[in-house]
């Protein structure tokens, strides 16, 4: 009997779970196994991290409308340990957050796109991610990560998010205007001064000043048959 406290061995290259085989050796290749010695098996030793995702492409939208939802297509690698399982009370997911330029959380906890299948160690999958854009126009980072739900996001164990910068402009635009009805003569005389009923709703998203600087006012442009605008001017 022999003791050999002092044995290294080196960890495979890539991640996952695997089966240490201890046997003895006789010069460099004559395993005792290969003459009926059993040998020892140790299961189960991890390799790598547990939770690691490698952000093969992601199409991430530039720019989006406040409110919308949107699909991504992104595939992702799974480089940690465990495998991604959808379903059960701890599913995998991918989800995201938005953050604003000084990286404060504005949506902390993202839409889910399920998996749909199982993803071991190694394995990829692609996904068409489900994002809703925030609700106040602005310049964001949407970042992209796991969830191990209930349990941990990837980020919080080590493995980076995909960030990128998206434009979110205004569903509605600063400044819009309904026409509903326009009461007023078909026929003028030349320079003839007339007043007419108009009746208008404001669409946009901000408010109509009634007074100072950017007060809003009703305006009028004469257009000749060819379209080019011959007169302008607001109305009285």
């Amino acid at each position: 009997t022999i003791r050999l406290p002092g044995v290294t061995v080196r960890a495979p290259a890539a991640p996952g779970v695997y089966t240490l085989e201890l046997d003895m050796i006789r010069g460099t290749s004559d395993w005792f196994a290969n003459y009926g010695s059993p040998v020892r098996r140790v299961t189960g030793i991890e390799v790598g991290p547990r939770y690691s995702v490698t952000w093969v492409s992601v199409t991430a939208p530039a720019s989006g409308l406040t409110g919308q939802t949107v699909t991504v297509p992104v595939r992702l690698r799974n480089t940690g340990t465990l495998t991604w399982t959808p379903a059960g009370r701890n599913p995998f997911n991918l989800t995201y957050k938005w953050l604003d330029a000084n990286r404060r959380e504005i949506v902390a906890d993202g839409l889910r796109t399920p998996l749909g299948r199982d993803v071991g160690p190694g394995q990829e999958i692609a996904l068409n991610a489900r994002v809703q854009f925030p609700t106040q126009k602005g310049r964001y980072i949407l970042q992209y990560d796991m969830v191990h739900e209930h349990v941990v996001w990837f980020h919080n164990a080590g493995s980076p998010p995909k960030e990128s910068w998206v434009d979110v402009n205004p569903a509605r635009p600063d400044y819009a205007a309904q026409w509903l009805s326009y009461n007023g003569p078909q026929r003028l005389a030349v320079g003839q001064a007339a007043t007419a009923e108009v009746q208008v709703r404001n669409v946009g998203a901000l408010s109509w000043e009634a007074g100072g600087a950017q007060a809003v006012t009703l305006g009028h442009r004469w257009l000749d048959q060819q379209g080019t605008v011959l007169a302008s001017g607001q109305a009285s």
